[in-house]
């Protein structure tokens, strides 16, 4: 699995110009989907949280109950704060090509990308993973295309918005913030961008998991793939997830025959493949 730290790649041609997302980019595989644009409801947002578990720092094993930052004549509801958006840049995929292939991420939607949210539950305000959520509105999406000798990492431009905690007397029904917020993924922005990735470029460590190909093949299907620290958000970094499926579908696409690996399992299965050469 590819992280910061293993950013050794360089690339054999300088990466692509950002592209602005056009009609056609929107049609995946010629089915033409769109999917209608819906939001999450206010009233279903909590500071999401991570399952107890022994994994993890205290903090993340922590399940937040918003309730604690109210008192006990109150209850509690969330508001979208009317503060300025943050926008961030999010790697939803990495891949390497070789000299035999070049490979094509069709994203349709964003409804199975998660990313952790942020919220000021640490001590000073600082800002504290909480767990992952979805991206609050589905919107369409492009095609990401590389060719050649390129280690890449696919990158979507999303917007994040705060929700603000408020406390509300049961009796008087008087409101009160609570000085306590969470940042959440809103929206895919429009933006994105293909900068060089990080791994073992052409060696595949197992050859029980390298496989050949004479044509387009689609791989990590049905996989869920992870970025770890890729979204800054100055005292914290988050980490995004993409589940893929037929509607976020890497397709590797071979010149002549090639052979493509899984790091940890069979092309077709694995959450992160490569070309061997």
């Amino acid at each position: 699995m590819p992280t910061a730290k293993d950013d050794r790649w360089t690339l054999a041609e300088p990466a692509p110009n950002r592209k602005a997302v056009t009609r056609q980019q929107r049609v995946i595989d010629g089915s033409g989907f769109a999917p209608p644009a819906t939001v999450e409801s206010e009233s279903t947002l909590e500071l999401v949280g991570y399952s107890d578990s022994s994994s993890g720092t205290p903090q993340q094993r922590a399940m937040p109950n918003p309730a604690q930052y109210c008192n006990s004549n109150e209850g509690y509801f969330f508001a979208l704060a009317d503060i300025p958006v943050k926008r961030s840049y999010v790697t939803v995929r990495a891949h390497a090509t070789g000299p035999n292939t070049s490979a094509t991420y069709a994203w349709g939607t964003t409804a199975t990308t998660q990313i952790e949210a942020a919220a000021n539950i640490a001590t000073a305000g600082a800002l504290a993973k909480v767990g992952f959520t979805n991206v609050q509105t589905v919107s369409a999406g492009i095609n990401f295309e590389i060719g050649h000798f390129r280690p890449a990492h696919f990158q979507a431009e999303f917007d994040f918005r705060t929700w603000d905690l408020w406390c509300q007397n049961y009796t008087i029904l008087e409101t009160r913030i609570s000085g306590k917020y969470e940042w959440r993924p809103y929206r895919f922005a429009g933006g994105n961008d293909i900068i060089p990735g990080g791994g073992n470029q052409g060696v595949c460590p197992d050859p029980d998991t390298t496989t050949s190909i004479s044509s387009a093949t689609w791989v990590a299907r049905d996989t869920t793939w992870t970025r770890y620290g890729g979204v800054d958000f100055g005292t914290v970094k988050l980490d995004s997830r993409t589940t893929n499926g037929s509607n976020w579908k890497l397709t590797v696409t071979p010149e002549r025959t090639a052979s493509i690996c899984g790091l940890e399992d069979l092309p077709i299965y694995a959450s992160y493949v490569m070309e061997e050469y």
